[in-house]
């Protein structure tokens, strides 16, 4: 009882182990997630939306470029 062992290598691994990682545990609970679930489906289609229209205005872009179009006089 009065002797204690000092802490040995598998420890301190086991340790590490458990607490390895860039993001730490979350003991909370997530009632908002669960109130803004049925906003869920319409977030994907406007996400899904904006994601088209990127693509769309990138490609765009890319095909006035190869083919050299002056979009404003005074561009080079």
């Amino acid at each position: 009882m009065t002797y204690n062992l000092p802490i040995h290598t598998s420890d301190y691994t086991s340790y590490l182990a458990a607490n390895f990682g860039l993001v730490k545990k979350v003991y909370a609970d997530s009632p908002g997630y669960t109130g803004l679930q049925p906003l869920v489906q319409i977030w994907i289609v406007f996400r899904d939306f904006a994601y088209i229209l990127f693509v769309l205005v990138f490609v765009i872009v890319g095909i006035a470029i190869m083919l050299r179009i002056k979009i404003d006089p005074r561009t080079l």
